[in-house]
């Protein structure tokens, strides 16, 4: 096993990385926040605003455990890898899948009403 030397900027990087990925829970929670405060009794934004809440609390679960993890591996020295392809990919995809649910709830409620 190899020696591996731990750079002092690796823990700031480290930080850096969850404040992005709370930046993005905090921007997700706000916008279902106000879509579900601003809905006028509409239940598809309501729907729309309760979609939004998981998501944003997936992100912000998936942000402090990675952090927790890179911070373990970091003070032991592991050598790596650190990246996480599927988390990222799981949540791009769970969101993209609430947005495209909305479009076409809308769609279909204004195609039919």
């Amino acid at each position: 096993k190899v020696p591996v030397k731990v750079d002092p900027k690796t823990f700031f990087a480290n930080e850096r990385t969850l404040l992005l990925w709370l930046h993005s829970a905090l921007w997700l929670f706000a916008g279902a926040s106000t879509i579900i405060k601003f809905s006028n009794e509409d239940p598809l934004a309501e729907l729309y605003g309760v979609m939004l809440l998981p998501i944003a609390l997936a992100f912000t679960t998936y942000a402090l455990f990675q952090h927790a993890r890179r911070v373990r591996m970091i003070r032991v020295k592991h050598p790596g890898p650190y990246e996480d392809l599927l988390g990222p990919a799981l949540l791009g995809i769970a969101l993209m899948t609430a947005i495209v649910a909305q479009f076409s709830l809308k769609l279909y409620s204004v195609w039919y009403y």
